[in-house]
């Protein structure tokens, strides 16, 4: 019986991004559907796509019949290219913009208290 391709070459690639995904997304030890769907909007809308792709075809790959299925070129490309996306993502930079971001609204949020508290204390004739 000769061995089949989705289960020696499909299982580990997928290993590897289900691993890139928990290290530079955070998504933890989740199956890669599960995880591409837990990071939404931090991946494009074409990587979520690939990764569903892939992921179909990992499912796939474990039925004898279907398996054939998952020995699509098109397979290999969208693992390429997801790979290519999760391997570009600085997770220091990531972790940077979240700070900033939330710096940024803390201090557009006490700009307008300022604001606000000026604006009624001169309503009341205080200042």
């Amino acid at each position: 019986m000769r061995a089949m391709r989705g289960d020696e070459t499909l299982a580990p690639k997928v290993a590897r991004l289900e691993a890139l995904m928990a290290e530079r997304l955070g998504t933890g030890k989740r199956p890669l559907g599960r995880a591409a769907r837990w990071a939404g909007r931090e991946l494009p809308r074409g990587v979520r796509a690939d990764l569903a792709r892939v992921a179909e075809a990992a499912h796939l790959a474990g039925h004898p019949r279907l398996r054939v299925l998952a020995e699509d070129p098109r397979v290999d490309a969208a693992i390429a290219r997801a790979e290519a996306h999760l391997t570009a993502i600085d997770v220091a930079d990531r972790r940077r913009g979240k700070l900033l971001g939330i710096a940024g609204t803390l201090a557009a949020n006490a700009l307008i208290l300022i604001v606000l508290l000026i604006a009624v204390l001169r309503w009341r004739g205080f200042v």
